[in-house]
Protein backbone atom coordinates (compact mmCIF):
# COMPACT_ATOMS: atom_id res chain seq x y z
CA UNK A 1 0.00 0.00 0.00
CA UNK A 2 2.78 2.65 0.90
CA UNK A 3 4.85 1.86 -2.31
CA UNK A 4 1.34 2.55 -4.16
CA UNK A 5 0.92 5.79 -2.45
CA UNK A 6 4.15 6.54 -3.54
CA UNK A 7 3.80 5.86 -7.27
CA UNK A 8 0.44 7.60 -7.47
CA UNK A 9 1.77 10.93 -5.49
CA UNK A 10 4.85 11.18 -7.59
CA UNK A 11 2.33 10.29 -11.25
CA UNK A 12 0.55 13.71 -9.84
CA UNK A 13 3.50 15.49 -9.34
CA UNK A 14 4.99 14.76 -12.70
CA UNK A 15 1.87 16.10 -14.05
CA UNK A 16 2.43 19.40 -12.58
CA UNK A 17 5.74 19.46 -14.05
CA UNK A 18 8.25 20.94 -11.34
CA UNK A 19 10.99 18.65 -12.13
CA UNK A 20 14.59 19.96 -12.24
CA UNK A 21 17.87 18.46 -12.56
CA UNK A 22 20.37 21.26 -11.73
CA UNK A 23 22.19 20.96 -8.49
CA UNK A 24 22.59 24.23 -6.65
CA UNK A 25 25.50 24.17 -4.08
CA UNK A 26 28.68 26.45 -2.73
CA UNK A 27 31.70 24.77 -1.93
CA UNK A 28 33.63 25.35 1.20
CA UNK A 29 35.71 28.34 1.37
CA UNK A 30 39.04 27.64 3.23
CA UNK A 31 39.83 23.76 1.92
CA UNK A 32 39.20 21.35 -0.44
CA UNK A 33 36.39 18.96 -0.35
CA UNK A 34 37.89 15.68 1.98
CA UNK A 35 37.71 12.82 -0.76
CA UNK A 36 36.65 8.98 -0.06
CA UNK A 37 35.02 10.35 2.72
CA UNK A 38 31.39 10.56 3.97
CA UNK A 39 29.48 13.85 4.66
CA UNK A 40 27.20 14.58 7.87
CA UNK A 41 24.15 15.97 6.40
CA UNK A 42 22.83 19.32 8.63
CA UNK A 43 19.76 20.73 7.76
CA UNK A 44 18.94 24.11 8.66
CA UNK A 45 16.08 26.02 6.89
CA UNK A 46 17.11 29.44 8.87
CA UNK A 47 20.47 31.10 10.58
CA UNK A 48 17.71 30.69 13.52
CA UNK A 49 18.18 27.10 13.71
CA UNK A 50 21.64 27.00 12.53
CA UNK A 51 22.40 29.14 15.67
CA UNK A 52 20.34 27.57 18.02
CA UNK A 53 21.63 23.91 17.30
CA UNK A 54 25.53 25.05 16.71
CA UNK A 55 27.63 23.16 19.16
CA UNK A 56 25.75 19.86 17.92
CA UNK A 57 26.88 20.92 14.11
CA UNK A 58 30.53 21.69 15.24
CA UNK A 59 30.90 18.50 16.81
CA UNK A 60 29.67 17.04 13.75
CA UNK A 61 31.65 19.30 11.21
CA UNK A 62 34.78 17.65 13.50
CA UNK A 63 33.88 14.32 13.08
CA UNK A 64 33.40 14.15 8.73
CA UNK A 65 32.73 17.16 6.37
CA UNK A 66 29.57 19.06 6.45
CA UNK A 67 27.03 19.56 3.80
CA UNK A 68 24.66 22.50 5.47
CA UNK A 69 21.41 22.12 3.61
CA UNK A 70 18.81 24.86 3.37
CA UNK A 71 15.70 25.73 1.59
CA UNK A 72 16.32 29.41 1.42
CA UNK A 73 19.20 30.49 -0.70
CA UNK A 74 19.37 33.85 1.20
CA UNK A 75 21.40 32.37 4.12
CA UNK A 76 23.43 30.22 2.34
CA UNK A 77 26.02 33.28 2.76
CA UNK A 78 25.71 33.90 6.63
CA UNK A 79 26.13 29.69 7.08
CA UNK A 80 29.65 29.98 5.47
CA UNK A 81 30.55 32.78 7.26
CA UNK A 82 29.80 30.04 10.65
CA UNK A 83 31.12 26.59 8.42
CA UNK A 84 33.58 28.28 5.91
CA UNK A 85 34.38 24.34 5.42
CA UNK A 86 31.22 23.11 4.56
CA UNK A 87 29.23 22.93 1.27
CA UNK A 88 26.01 24.56 1.29
CA UNK A 89 23.15 23.46 -0.77
CA UNK A 90 20.29 25.31 -1.48
CA UNK A 91 17.27 22.89 -2.21
CA UNK A 92 15.52 23.46 -5.68
CA UNK A 93 12.74 20.80 -4.66
CA UNK A 94 13.03 18.51 -8.40
CA UNK A 95 12.44 14.55 -7.78
CA UNK A 96 15.86 12.78 -7.42
CA UNK A 97 17.55 15.86 -5.82
CA UNK A 98 18.68 13.88 -2.60
CA UNK A 99 19.53 10.81 -4.80
CA UNK A 100 22.28 13.38 -7.06
CA UNK A 101 23.45 15.20 -3.63
CA UNK A 102 23.98 11.80 -2.20
CA UNK A 103 25.93 10.72 -5.20
CA UNK A 104 28.61 13.62 -5.23
CA UNK A 105 28.35 13.90 -0.84
CA UNK A 106 27.86 10.72 0.12
CA UNK A 107 25.58 10.69 3.40
CA UNK A 108 27.23 9.32 7.00
CA UNK A 109 23.75 10.39 8.97
CA UNK A 110 21.33 13.55 8.16
CA UNK A 111 20.85 15.79 11.34
CA UNK A 112 17.50 18.14 10.97
CA UNK A 113 17.79 21.24 13.23
CA UNK A 114 14.21 22.17 14.84
CA UNK A 115 12.00 21.36 11.82
CA UNK A 116 10.00 20.32 9.94
CA UNK A 117 9.01 17.54 12.77
CA UNK A 118 5.72 16.41 10.34
CA UNK A 119 5.70 17.11 6.61
CA UNK A 120 5.33 20.85 5.77
CA UNK A 121 3.71 21.88 9.10
CA UNK A 122 6.85 24.60 9.59
CA UNK A 123 7.76 27.47 7.30
CA UNK A 124 9.99 25.68 5.50
CA UNK A 125 9.96 22.33 2.93
CA UNK A 126 12.00 19.66 2.74
CA UNK A 127 10.16 17.09 1.04
CA UNK A 128 8.74 13.19 2.32
CA UNK A 129 10.23 11.92 -0.89
CA UNK A 130 13.65 13.40 0.13
CA UNK A 131 14.09 12.27 3.29
CA UNK A 132 12.63 8.53 1.48
CA UNK A 133 15.52 8.82 -0.86
CA UNK A 134 18.00 8.54 1.69
CA UNK A 135 16.68 6.19 4.38
CA UNK A 136 16.42 3.91 0.98
CA UNK A 137 20.31 4.09 1.27
CA UNK A 138 19.85 3.14 5.05
CA UNK A 139 20.76 6.99 6.15
CA UNK A 140 19.94 7.42 9.65
CA UNK A 141 18.02 10.38 10.38
CA UNK A 142 18.10 12.63 13.12
CA UNK A 143 15.70 15.51 14.25
CA UNK A 144 17.18 17.76 17.15
CA UNK A 145 15.53 20.80 19.16
CA UNK A 146 12.86 19.45 17.48
CA UNK A 147 9.27 21.84 17.68
CA UNK A 148 6.36 21.87 15.84
CA UNK A 149 4.69 25.10 13.70
CA UNK A 150 1.79 23.58 12.97
CA UNK A 151 0.91 25.97 9.96
CA UNK A 152 -1.28 25.42 7.54
CA UNK A 153 -0.38 23.96 4.27
CA UNK A 154 0.81 26.60 1.77
CA UNK A 155 -0.23 24.92 -1.75
CA UNK A 156 -1.85 21.45 -2.97
CA UNK A 157 0.86 19.69 -3.28
CA UNK A 158 2.16 19.77 0.28
CA UNK A 159 -1.61 19.05 1.50
CA UNK A 160 -1.37 16.09 -0.74
CA UNK A 161 1.62 14.90 0.70
CA UNK A 162 0.63 15.56 4.72
CA UNK A 163 -2.26 13.46 3.98
CA UNK A 164 -0.83 10.96 2.56
CA UNK A 165 2.77 10.74 4.06
CA UNK A 166 2.42 11.37 7.71
CA UNK A 167 2.59 8.52 9.33
CA UNK A 168 5.67 7.32 6.82
CA UNK A 169 7.60 10.22 7.01
CA UNK A 170 7.90 9.98 10.96
CA UNK A 171 8.78 6.66 10.32
CA UNK A 172 11.86 7.86 8.86
CA UNK A 173 13.30 9.29 11.66
CA UNK A 174 15.82 7.16 13.93
CA UNK A 175 15.27 9.24 16.44
CA UNK A 176 13.40 12.19 17.61
CA UNK A 177 15.27 14.66 19.85
CA UNK A 178 12.95 17.52 20.76
CA UNK A 179 12.38 20.33 23.01
CA UNK A 180 9.24 19.80 25.16
CA UNK A 181 6.94 16.98 26.37
CA UNK A 182 4.05 18.28 24.29
CA UNK A 183 6.19 17.84 21.57
CA UNK A 184 6.67 14.55 22.19
CA UNK A 185 2.82 13.74 22.66
CA UNK A 186 1.74 15.30 19.48
CA UNK A 187 4.47 13.32 17.66
CA UNK A 188 3.23 10.06 19.33
CA UNK A 189 -0.31 10.92 18.74
CA UNK A 190 0.64 11.37 14.99
CA UNK A 191 2.33 8.41 14.37
CA UNK A 192 5.83 8.02 15.18
CA UNK A 193 6.68 5.64 17.71
CA UNK A 194 7.41 6.44 22.05
CA UNK A 195 10.46 4.55 22.43
CA UNK A 196 12.35 6.80 19.91
CA UNK A 197 11.02 10.24 21.21
CA UNK A 198 12.79 11.85 23.50
CA UNK A 199 12.96 15.29 25.41
CA UNK A 200 16.34 16.85 25.15
CA UNK A 201 15.11 20.16 26.36
CA UNK A 202 15.74 23.71 24.17
CA UNK A 203 19.62 23.63 22.71
CA UNK A 204 19.52 27.16 21.98
CA UNK A 205 20.74 27.84 25.88
CA UNK A 206 23.93 25.32 25.08
CA UNK A 207 24.22 27.83 22.44
CA UNK A 208 24.89 31.20 23.83
CA UNK A 209 28.20 30.34 25.59
CA UNK A 210 29.58 30.96 22.27
CA UNK A 211 29.73 34.68 21.61
CA UNK A 212 32.38 35.02 18.92
CA UNK A 213 31.21 37.32 16.13
CA UNK A 214 31.62 36.49 12.40
CA UNK A 215 32.67 39.14 9.99
CA UNK A 216 31.79 38.87 6.23
CA UNK A 217 34.25 41.47 5.50
CA UNK A 218 36.70 43.83 6.52
CA UNK A 219 33.97 46.48 5.88
CA UNK A 220 31.65 44.36 8.32
CA UNK A 221 34.04 44.16 10.75
CA UNK A 222 35.35 47.62 10.73
CA UNK A 223 31.48 48.94 11.72
CA UNK A 224 31.45 46.59 14.67
CA UNK A 225 34.97 47.75 15.83
CA UNK A 226 33.54 51.34 15.14
CA UNK A 227 30.38 51.06 17.15
CA UNK A 228 32.04 49.59 20.17
CA UNK A 229 33.83 52.52 20.32
CA UNK A 230 31.17 54.98 19.92
CA UNK A 231 31.06 56.99 22.40
CA UNK A 232 26.73 57.23 22.00
CA UNK A 233 24.08 55.06 23.61
CA UNK A 234 23.37 51.86 21.50
CA UNK A 235 20.24 50.68 21.11
CA UNK A 236 19.54 47.07 18.97
CA UNK A 237 15.80 47.37 17.97
CA UNK A 238 16.25 43.18 16.59
CA UNK A 239 13.44 41.23 14.36
CA UNK A 240 10.91 43.94 13.78
CA UNK A 241 8.20 43.37 11.21
CA UNK A 242 4.70 45.34 11.30
CA UNK A 243 4.21 48.83 10.10
CA UNK A 244 2.53 49.78 14.21
CA UNK A 245 5.59 48.06 15.70
CA UNK A 246 8.50 50.62 13.02
CA UNK A 247 6.25 53.55 14.30
CA UNK A 248 6.49 52.95 18.22
CA UNK A 249 10.09 52.06 17.96
CA UNK A 250 10.72 55.24 16.28
CA UNK A 251 8.64 57.30 18.65
CA UNK A 252 9.92 55.77 21.53
CA UNK A 253 13.36 56.57 20.56
CA UNK A 254 12.76 59.63 19.76
CA UNK A 255 11.69 59.88 23.76
CA UNK A 256 15.35 58.19 23.87
CA UNK A 257 16.91 60.90 22.53
CA UNK A 258 15.42 63.34 24.50
CA UNK A 259 16.65 62.34 27.76
CA UNK A 260 19.71 61.67 26.03
CA UNK A 261 20.68 63.19 22.76
CA UNK A 262 23.47 61.19 22.14
CA UNK A 263 22.04 57.80 21.22
CA UNK A 264 21.86 55.50 18.28
CA UNK A 265 19.44 53.07 17.26
CA UNK A 266 19.97 50.25 14.66
CA UNK A 267 16.51 48.60 13.83
CA UNK A 268 16.41 45.73 12.07
CA UNK A 269 13.80 44.19 10.28
CA UNK A 270 12.79 40.89 9.73
CA UNK A 271 12.91 40.90 6.37
CA UNK A 272 14.99 42.94 4.72
CA UNK A 273 14.80 41.50 1.11
CA UNK A 274 11.32 42.81 1.39
CA UNK A 275 11.58 46.47 -0.07
CA UNK A 276 8.29 47.70 1.04
CA UNK A 277 9.32 47.28 5.07
CA UNK A 278 12.68 49.54 4.17
CA UNK A 279 10.27 51.61 2.59
CA UNK A 280 7.81 51.71 5.63
CA UNK A 281 10.55 52.54 7.81
CA UNK A 282 12.31 55.64 5.68
CA UNK A 283 8.45 57.30 5.76
CA UNK A 284 8.31 57.03 9.61
CA UNK A 285 11.64 57.82 10.04
CA UNK A 286 11.64 60.69 7.96
CA UNK A 287 8.08 62.05 9.50
CA UNK A 288 9.75 62.25 12.78
CA UNK A 289 12.86 63.94 11.56
CA UNK A 290 15.28 60.96 12.06
CA UNK A 291 18.39 60.79 10.34
CA UNK A 292 18.98 57.30 8.72
CA UNK A 293 21.26 55.59 6.75
CA UNK A 294 21.09 51.89 5.63
CA UNK A 295 23.88 49.38 6.13
CA UNK A 296 24.43 47.92 2.85
CA UNK A 297 25.26 52.26 1.97
CA UNK A 298 28.19 51.62 4.82
CA UNK A 299 31.71 51.00 4.44
CA UNK A 300 33.28 51.96 7.30
CA UNK A 301 32.07 52.99 10.72
CA UNK A 302 28.74 54.66 11.61
CA UNK A 303 28.65 58.09 10.43
CA UNK A 304 28.21 60.37 14.10
CA UNK A 305 25.45 62.63 12.60
CA UNK A 306 22.80 59.95 11.65
CA UNK A 307 20.78 58.57 14.51
CA UNK A 308 19.32 55.22 13.08
CA UNK A 309 21.38 52.59 11.23
CA UNK A 310 18.82 50.58 8.93
CA UNK A 311 19.97 47.02 9.06
CA UNK A 312 19.14 45.57 5.72
CA UNK A 313 21.81 42.84 5.14
CA UNK A 314 21.57 39.31 6.65
CA UNK A 315 23.87 37.76 8.98
CA UNK A 316 24.83 40.85 11.00
CA UNK A 317 22.48 41.51 13.62
CA UNK A 318 24.91 39.32 15.94
CA UNK A 319 27.45 41.55 15.52
CA UNK A 320 25.35 44.38 16.65
CA UNK A 321 23.66 42.97 19.87
CA UNK A 322 27.60 42.14 20.67
CA UNK A 323 28.08 46.08 21.09
CA UNK A 324 24.69 47.45 22.15
CA UNK A 325 23.65 48.47 25.37
CA UNK A 326 20.59 47.42 25.90
CA UNK A 327 18.04 45.91 23.21
CA UNK A 328 14.56 44.95 21.89
CA UNK A 329 13.24 41.77 20.24
CA UNK A 330 10.35 41.83 17.99
CA UNK A 331 7.55 39.22 19.13
CA UNK A 332 8.09 35.64 18.66
CA UNK A 333 12.02 35.74 17.84
CA UNK A 334 14.82 34.90 19.46
CA UNK A 335 15.72 36.43 23.07
CA UNK A 336 19.01 34.25 23.50
CA UNK A 337 21.07 36.26 21.00
CA UNK A 338 21.43 39.77 22.54
CA UNK A 339 20.77 37.67 26.65
CA UNK A 340 24.09 35.58 25.71
CA UNK A 341 26.24 38.66 25.04
CA UNK A 342 24.87 40.30 28.71
CA UNK A 343 22.19 42.66 27.58
CA UNK A 344 19.00 43.70 28.89
CA UNK A 345 16.48 43.17 26.84
CA UNK A 346 12.69 44.35 26.65
CA UNK A 347 9.77 42.45 25.05
CA UNK A 348 6.07 43.60 24.27
CA UNK A 349 3.96 40.73 25.43
CA UNK A 350 1.46 38.19 23.36
CA UNK A 351 3.71 35.77 22.30
CA UNK A 352 2.50 33.15 20.43
CA UNK A 353 3.00 29.25 21.82
CA UNK A 354 3.53 27.49 18.64
CA UNK A 355 6.80 29.78 17.90
CA UNK A 356 10.11 27.51 18.39
CA UNK A 357 11.17 30.90 20.28
CA UNK A 358 8.70 30.84 22.27
CA UNK A 359 10.14 28.05 24.95
CA UNK A 360 13.32 30.20 25.41
CA UNK A 361 10.84 33.34 25.87
CA UNK A 362 8.83 31.68 28.96
CA UNK A 363 11.87 30.32 30.27
CA UNK A 364 14.01 33.54 30.61
CA UNK A 365 11.00 35.57 31.41
CA UNK A 366 10.31 32.62 34.76
CA UNK A 367 13.83 33.18 35.47
CA UNK A 368 13.67 37.63 35.51
CA UNK A 369 16.06 38.31 32.42
CA UNK A 370 13.54 39.82 30.48
CA UNK A 371 11.54 43.12 30.39
CA UNK A 372 7.71 42.70 29.27
CA UNK A 373 5.75 45.20 28.26
CA UNK A 374 1.84 44.72 28.17
CA UNK A 375 1.56 48.59 28.06
CA UNK A 376 3.20 49.64 24.51
CA UNK A 377 2.98 52.68 25.36
CA UNK A 378 5.65 52.60 28.49
CA UNK A 379 8.61 51.39 25.88
CA UNK A 380 9.98 55.26 25.48
CA UNK A 381 10.24 55.21 29.63
CA UNK A 382 11.35 51.93 29.65
CA UNK A 383 14.01 52.30 27.18
CA UNK A 384 15.30 55.57 29.68
CA UNK A 385 15.32 53.12 32.34
CA UNK A 386 17.53 50.43 30.68
CA UNK A 387 20.33 53.15 29.73
CA UNK A 388 20.24 53.84 33.72
CA UNK A 389 21.09 50.25 34.84
CA UNK A 390 23.67 48.67 36.43
CA UNK A 391 25.19 47.45 33.13
CA UNK A 392 27.94 44.82 34.63
CA UNK A 393 25.10 43.39 37.21
CA UNK A 394 22.76 42.47 35.11
CA UNK A 395 25.40 40.92 32.69
CA UNK A 396 26.77 38.72 35.38
CA UNK A 397 22.86 37.81 36.95
CA UNK A 398 22.62 36.66 33.12
CA UNK A 399 25.63 34.70 32.88
CA UNK A 400 24.88 32.80 36.29
CA UNK A 401 21.43 32.41 34.80
CA UNK A 402 22.08 30.72 31.20
CA UNK A 403 24.70 28.49 32.65
CA UNK A 404 22.64 26.38 34.65
CA UNK A 405 20.25 25.65 31.55
CA UNK A 406 22.46 24.31 29.34
CA UNK A 407 21.87 20.64 29.62
CA UNK A 408 20.54 19.64 26.11
CA UNK A 409 23.82 19.40 23.98
CA UNK A 410 24.82 16.18 26.30
CA UNK A 411 21.36 14.50 26.53
CA UNK A 412 21.48 15.30 22.07
CA UNK A 413 24.81 13.54 22.28
CA UNK A 414 24.21 10.70 24.42
CA UNK A 415 21.16 9.54 22.44
CA UNK A 416 23.13 9.77 19.23
CA UNK A 417 26.08 8.38 20.72
CA UNK A 418 28.56 10.84 19.53
CA UNK A 419 31.68 11.61 21.79
CA UNK A 420 33.69 15.19 21.07
CA UNK A 421 34.15 18.09 23.72
CA UNK A 422 30.87 20.27 23.35
CA UNK A 423 32.30 23.06 24.86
Amino acid sequence: MKQIKWLAYRCLVALVGTSKSVLTFRLPKTEKIRTNSTFNWVFCSTIGELNGCKPLIQLLASQKPLLLITDRDCYAGSFHLHFPDAVIVELQGWEGESAALAKQFPPEQLVLCEIPCKPNDAPCRLSYGFLRSLKKQDVPIYMVNGWLYEYQVSCRQDAIERRLFTVEYLALFDKFMVQTAEVKDKLIRSGAQEQNVHITGNMKFDAVHDTRVYFKDDNAERLIVGLSNDKRLRMVAGSVSEVWEYELLAKSFVQLIKHNPNSLMIMAPRHPEKQEQLEQIENILRDLGLSFIYRSELTGEMPIEKQVLILDTFGELRGMYSVCDFAYIGRNHNVLEPLAFGKPVVILDGWEATYPSYPVYEISKQHNLLVELNDYNKLGTTLIQLAQQDATEYADKIESTLSGLATALQRNMTIMEISGNES
